[in-house]
């Protein structure tokens, strides 16, 4: 089932100002069939961890979570949260244009993101991460470059992981990165967005490891903007899915990501509850009809 596959995002879930959305959307993920939440300690302005974990507590029930090392909490997290309220409700953001830029796919990280990677540092993060979430399932190394990983941060990271019970690995922000994949055991869990060629009828060898893959929405716009038959043959199996189109066809995309890279979690990222909603709607419309893959070889695609 494509619900099983999904991994709850969030990066932009917030506390602080935004605290009532975060509280709201992660329970709605939750109660909708979601068992799999990623987080990190600078996710959320640095207060996403708080918002999960306090879900995660009243929810109750069996939750996959996964977290990082080596990205930095804000200390100013909460005051900031008010002052980007207060900003956009003076200057609302202006809507996204057509920029051929917006659909280029990020080239993996080669210089450090600043990102603290120390033991003692890992170790508080790690701390940290615990008192907020209770639980971790997975403890990924963030935005980690292929030239900063070495012996000494491996040993830590298996130290670290082994303490919290915790399947190890890395998550990057960018695309499939094969120099930092190299680094790491076949056991190790991959985050990363997906190289479109993955996607193809006869895909090059996958890595031969668990992966988590994000941007897809960013994945599906670069496809679209790029094939216009594929563009109308998403549209057109999302016509068949009820709800929302642009929902039904971001969930079509998931449901043919699934069925290309049938050992992958796919994680689904927002801020508005309407759309976590439509979402999943049409995650479970996908699922009544059967197995993901069978009805991923149905759409023309």
């Amino acid at each position: 089932m494509l619900i099983e596959r999904l991994v709850l995002g969030t990066a932009r879930v917030t506390g602080g100002a935004s605290a009532r959305e975060g509280h709201d959307l992660v329970p709605a993920a939750l109660d909708g069939g979601v068992r799999h939440v990623d987080t990190a300690p600078s996710y959320g302005m640095g207060t996403a961890e708080t918002v999960v974990g306090e879900a995660l507590r009243r929810f109750g029930g069996e939750v996959s979570v996964t977290t990082k090392l080596g990205s930095r909490r804000d200390p100013l997290a909460y005051p900031k949260t008010w002052l980007r309220r207060i900003k956009r409700l003076v200057a609302p953001p202006a809507p996204a244009g057509d920029d051929p830029r917006d659909y280029r796919l990020p080239e993996p990280l080669t210089v450090p993101t600043g990102n603290d990677f120390s033991a003692g540092a890992m170790r508080e993060s790690l701390r940290r991460s615990l008192d907020a979430l209770g639980r971790i399932d997975r403890l990924l190394l963030h935005d980690v470059t292929a030239a900063q990983y070495d012996t000494g941060l491996a040993a830590a990271l298996a130290g670290l992981g082994a303490e919290a019970g915790a399947q190890v690995g890395y998550a990057t922000r960018t695309l499939f990165d094969p120099a930092l994949d190299a680094h790491f055991a076949p056991l190790a869990v991959g985050q990363c967005m997906p190289l479109p060629a993955w996607l193809s009828a006869s895909p090059p060898p996958l890595p031969d490891r668990p992966l988590a893959l994000h941007s897809l929405v960013h994945l599906m716009d670069h496809l679209r903007h790029g094939d216009t038959a594929f563009s109308g043959a998403l549209d057109a199996a999302a016509a068949r899915l009820p709800g929302d189109g642009a929902a039904a066809r971001l969930a079509c995309f998931y449901a043919w990501t699934a069925a290309r890279l049938p050992d992958a979690r796919l994680i689904y990222a927002t801020t508005r509850r309407d759309r976590l909603d439509g979402f999943l709607r049409a995650v479970h419309a996908i699922d009544r009809e059967g197995p993901v893959r069978e009805w991923a070889s149905r759409l023309a695609l």
